[in-house]
């Protein structure tokens, strides 16, 4: 499982600004490209910080994610959008003048996947769904000297959370395991909770050139207005063909 209850929670209320970011950057650049309105499609929506930014531009908005304890939160932060529990790398892509993928979506490996989701399939999918001119924006962790592949730990907390994340080093296949223990309050006591969660490295050549086989046109960036990316991080801005 990823992002049970109290995960998902803490991310909600300490983790949602890039999210917040990309959603303000959004409403600037789809208008600059004549779309004031229409579908944005969100992959690894989370907790509708970003649906809830389109959402009060005029646009509709379609989230999709894994983690059901997500989607949940996001029928609250975003009531008007529509959500879907499931998988971003089967999931039906309607029809939309935008697809998103913030905060390394496409870097998950899903629990139960016996093998790698192809993202060359995905990336047709998202060019199909597309209109004309439709852009598909997201960001990855990348696979560079950057990368701290070294063993670290991280502790942070909150009012009423405290998560321990202890990230471990998987060079090949070029992989990271974060590994995830959360303590909420709940009823004046705490719980703890653990979570293990995947990630593969990618790399920003080949994610242009798969995006480019696609038939997008592709600019990358490392930020999102003035919110900067980590600098193990990267995002595409791939547009499709007016």
């Amino acid at each position: 499982m990823m992002y049970g209850s109290d995960l998902a929670y803490v991310h909600h209320v300490a983790f949602s600004g890039l999210s917040q970011a990309a959603a303000s950057w959004l409403c600037h650049e789809l208008p600059r490209r004549g779309h004031k309105t229409g579908v944005v499609v969100d992959l690894g929506c989370g907790s509708g910080e970003l649906a809830a930014g389109l959402l009060a531009r005029g646009f509709d908005v379609v989230g999709v994610d894994a983690s059901a304890a997500m989607i949940a939160l996001a029928r609250r932060t975003a009531p008007g959008a529509r959500f879907v529990t499931g998988s971003l790398f089967r999931t039906e892509v309607p029809t939309c003048c935008a697809v998103t993928a913030i905060g390394e979506a496409l870097n998950y490996v899903p629990p139960d996947s016996r093998a790698l989701p192809r993202l060359p399939a995905l990336f047709r999918r998202v060019f199909r769904s597309l209109e004309r001119g439709g852009i598909f924006v997201f960001d990855i962790v990348e696979r560079s000297p950057t990368t701290r592949l070294a063993p670290m730990q991280r502790h942070l907390e909150g009012r009423d959370w405290a998560v321990l994340i202890d990230v471990a080093a998987r060079r090949w296949p070029n992989r990271l395991e974060r590994r995830i223990t959360v303590f909420r309050e709940r009823d004046g006591s705490f719980r703890r909770s653990r979570e293990v969660h995947r990630l593969r490295l990618l790399d920003r050549s080949t994610v242009q050139r798969q995006l480019r086989a696609a038939g997008f046109r592709v600019r990358v960036f490392k930020t999102y207005g003035s919110t900067r990316l980590l600098p193990s991080r990267v995002g595409f801005l791939a547009s499709k063909p007016g």
